[in-house]
């Protein structure tokens, strides 16, 4: 498996980076490499929706809260929505006001 990940990438040395200022290297690179994991080029670019989750939420008491929202039935998860939504509403107002 490391012969094959070092020559995906001596191939192409052109590698980009990303708007998290992440290295990335191109699709070709990436589909060499998915084959040898055998995964997807999602997954290897943006791993899982718990990865990105903690990856876009800094606040940790707020990532928890919620996962906890997401184990909850679907009609008090819509109000948790509703609560939010007007919360965000009201903010933006505030802003625009003053």
């Amino acid at each position: 498996m490391g012969t094959e990940c070092n020559s995906a990438l001596s191939h192409n040395k052109k590698f980009i980076v990303n708007q998290r200022n992440r290295v990335q290297p191109p699709a070709d690179v990436l589909s060499k490499l998915a084959n040898v994991f055998g995964t997807s080029i999602d997954y290897l670019v943006n791993g899982t929706i718990q990865n990105k989750a903690e990856e876009a939420i800094d606040d940790n008491l707020l990532l928890k809260q919620f996962k906890a929202v997401e184990q909850m039935k679907k009609k008090d998860k819509n109000v948790v929505t509703k609560l939010i939504d007007a919360f965000i509403l009201k903010a933006n107002l505030q802003q625009q006001l003053s």
